[in-house]
Formats: structure tokens, sequence, C-alpha cells
């Protein structure tokens, strides 16, 4: 590679480390209540203020070998984790779209994402004044770009970037209030997931504006099914309830052989196989449900508290986060990926 590709890449990695440490401490200081730029950076356990080499991104972390330099407690692992990942988002970003306002722009975005991420796996709160600040980010810059582009004869004022911003907003914040509304009444009227998805998911769509937003909300969904079914697996190998857990197991695997076997055209050729198939599927799908359903309403019977206490509980917010940012870098390689997946599927049932 070229010296020339390489040093400015170099100094955006830098750039991205610093701005992972000021994300720990913007986050962790939003659950002391401290400002975050006043009192110097400490010790959470001695609370001795550390001296300027302790606060080196990642790098601090491997020469204190992951203790206070004082009292020897541990360090978490959080901070290079999320010094690191923020890098490498901005690295990625500067790689997509290059220098310039836009580019700042998606920094900003990412940085206040992974707050909102970062709280919410942490200890599964949100704090609104990071969902204001992020929606803030994505309405101004919309309403900017709108401005200075107003003479554009694409732009009306039904059609422009800031009005796009807020229909993304109320597109995030409207389904996830829905999505929230429907947990509640099968969790028997109790909170299944917090409120402050809603606020994440209108944040972000106020940065993506209406047509990402509906990507990224369909992402999320995916994307947490699948991290929820691996924590659910875990609870079940965890409780040792093996029976279940080998259903789960045969499921993904008559799953996996479905789509293999669909591509290769067997179920086209010979539709008995694709009905016998397809009946075994549904039969592992349903036992599981029963399984699922009948441990659910056993607790509910012992004790209603229970059943959110014993169920596995993913916070939603890091998939809406994830998503959001994987369609800001690649929509256009998503919408071919949907729109073939479509294609192949409304052939395969003959439309």
């Amino acid at each position: 590679m070229e010296i020339e590709f390489l040093v400015p890449l170099f100094f955006v990695f830098l750039t991205g480390l610093c701005f992972g440490s000021f994300l720990n401490v913007v986050v962790l200081r939003a659950f002391s209540n401290e400002s975050i730029s006043y009192p110097a950076s400490k010790c959470p356990k001695c609370q001795k203020p550390l001296y300027w080499w302790h606060n080196i991104p990642v790098l601090s972390y491997i020469m204190l070998r992951g203790k206070c330099y004082f009292c020897k407690s541990p360090i978490s692992i959080q901070y290079p984790i999320v010094e690191f990942v923020t890098a490498v988002l901005f690295s990625l970003a500067y790689l997509k779209f290059g220098f310039g306002i836009h580019l700042i722009y998606l920094w900003a975005v990412i940085f206040m994402a992974l707050v909102l991420a970062v709280a919410d796996i942490k200890e599964k709160v949100i704090f609104t004044r990071h969902v204001y600040v992020l929606a803030g980010i994505g309405l101004f810059y919309n309403f900017l770009y709108t401005m200075l582009n107003i003479k554009e004869p694409a732009i009306t004022w039904l059609n422009n970037p800031f009005v796009n911003s807020i229909e993304g907003l109320l597109l995030g914040a409207v389904v996830m209030l829905v999505y929230f509304l429907i947990a509640g009444l099968l969790a028997g009227g109790k909170m299944a997931m917090g409120d402050g998805d809603i606020y994440i998911a209108g944040a972000l769509g106020a940065c993506l504006g209406f047509e990402k937003t509906a990507y990224m909300l369909i992402f999320a969904f995916l994307l947490q099914i699948l991290i929820t079914l691996i924590a659910y697996e875990y609870s079940l190998f965890k409780a040792k309830d093996f029976k279940i857990f080998a259903s789960v197991i045969l499921f993904i695997i008559i799953g996996i052989g479905h789509c293999f076997l669909n591509n290769a055209g067997i179920f086209a050729q010979n539709t008995v196989i694709f009905i016998l198939y397809t009946i075994i599927l549904m039969l592992v799908a349903l036992y599981i449900l029963k399984d699922t359903f009948a441990r659910v309403w056993n607790l509910k019977d012992k004790n209603p508290d229970a059943v959110l206490e014993n169920f596995v509980c993913i916070p939603f917010g890091p998939a809406l986060v994830a998503a959001a940012i994987t369609v800001l870098f690649y929509l256009q390689e998503i919408s071919v990926i949907s729109q073939n997946f479509i294609n192949s599927y409304l052939n395969f049932i003959g439309w």
C-alpha cells in the first residue's frame, strides 16, 4: 500500500482511539452524574487520580496488564474494547466516504450511537440527553443540507433531506412503540422491554431518513432474534435442559438444510420431499414453542414476577445501533441482497 494512503488512515485510527477513550468517560460519568470535563480521570475503586500515561487508549490497558497502577484492582475490559471498536468504525467511515463534512457527520452519529449502545449493554439504561443529542445531530445536518441545496430542482418542501429525517424519526419511534406495546401484552401487562428502545430508534431514524430506517428496523429485528436465540441456547445449556437444547439445534440444522436444498433445486424437482421436509421443520418448531410457552406459563402460575426474571432478556438498543451503522455503510449492498432474496422467493413460490 502507498504511504499516502496509510498515513491518513493511521491518524484516523488514532483519532478513533481517542474518541473511544472519551466515549468511555461520557458513558461512565452519565451513571455517576459527574461532569465529563471535571474532575480528572481516577480509579473507580481507590479514587486516586490517574497519571497521563494511564489514559493512553488500549496501550495503557496492556502496559498496566488490566489492573489499576495504585490498588491493583481489575480494569474493566470495556475500556479497550470500546476504544478499539470506535477506532475501527471511524476508519471504515473514512475508507468508505473519504474526508469531508459528511465524514464528520458520520463520526458524530457513530460516537453518539455507541454511547447509547454501551450504556444499554452495561446497565440496560438509556439517558435521554444522549438520545436528544443524537436526534439533534441528524435533524440539524439534514436541515443544513436542505438549506444549502434549496435551489436544486429535486428538492421541494415535501421532498427534501430534512423532511425525510423527520419521517425516519417517526418511523423508528412508532414501529418500536408498537413492538413495545405488543411485548407488554404478551408479558401479561408487564414491561417486557425498556421504552428507551423507542427513543433510540427515533434518534437513529432522524439520522438515517425514512428508507434507511426501514432497512435498519428489519435488520435489527433479525439480529436481535439471532442474539436472543444464542443467549437462549446458552441458558438452556447452563440449566442442563438438553432436551429442548437439542431441539433448537436440530431446528437450526434442518433450517439450514432447507435453504441448501432449495438453492440446489431439490424441492423444485420433487414436491414430496419439499412437503415432508417442511412438515418436519414445522413439527420441531412447534415442539420448541410448546416447551418454551409451557415453562413461561408454569412460572406465571407459581410467581408472575418471575417470568421476566427467568426468561432471556437481551437489550434491543445494541441491535438497533449495529443495524444503523451497517445500513450507513452498506445500504447499497443490503438493497441488492434483499432484492435478490425477494426475487428468489417469488420465483420459488411461482410468482
